[in-house]
């Protein structure tokens, strides 16, 4: 009996880790795919990202930026949990997992970090899981359309069609 519930345990914690990695490689290429539509100033080198609160997300981002280069520059995640780093970036994400309070970061960010979250309209850009059965969800994302325009960072028209909350 003990060995069919260690069993059971650790599969649960197989199946947890499979459906966050999943999901965490979802959001990676979400926010590369940003990084590529944005039009960012020619000043700008390679795109850093920094991570508030989602580790596996950090490491998603780097494992899928290597040796590829999006809209003619590379991508670096990077983990941060300091107030001094948090701008020092193109784009600020903000995991739902992070303590930081989204609002506050989003109104004192630099006009060319874009700062986009899961789940928090107050960023940005922020996406989400919509259920589109009772079994199956997808990535949307929303966008704060005054915040984008008043940025150093110009996101071509398809961007503002495709999301499915604008504001």
């Amino acid at each position: 009996m003990k060995k069919i519930i260690a069993s059971v345990i650790i599969i649960f914690a197989f199946l947890q880790a499979f459906s966050q990695t999943s999901r965490s490689e979802t959001e990676a290429y979400y926010l590369l795919g940003f990084s590529r539509m944005a039009h960012w100033n020619e000043d700008v080198g390679d795109i850093n990202i920094n991570v508030l609160g989602n580790s596996m997300l950090a490491e998603n981002i780097n494992l899928l930026s290597k040796g590829r280069t999006f809209a003619g520059r590379k991508v670096q995640a990077h983990l941060v949990s300091d107030s001094i780093s948090l701008y020092q970036c193109q784009i600020l994400f903000i995991s739902k997992n992070s303590s930081q309070n989204v609002s506050v970061l989003t109104a004192n960010a630099p006009s060319d970090v874009i700062v986009i979250s899961d789940n928090n309209p107050a960023a940005d850009i922020y996406f989400y899981y919509k259920k589109t059965s009772s079994t199956d969800s997808t990535l949307v994302y929303g966008i704060n359309k005054e915040d984008l325009k008043s940025k150093d960072v110009e996101f071509p028209y398809d961007f503002y069609g495709f999301a499915e909350v604008v504001k």
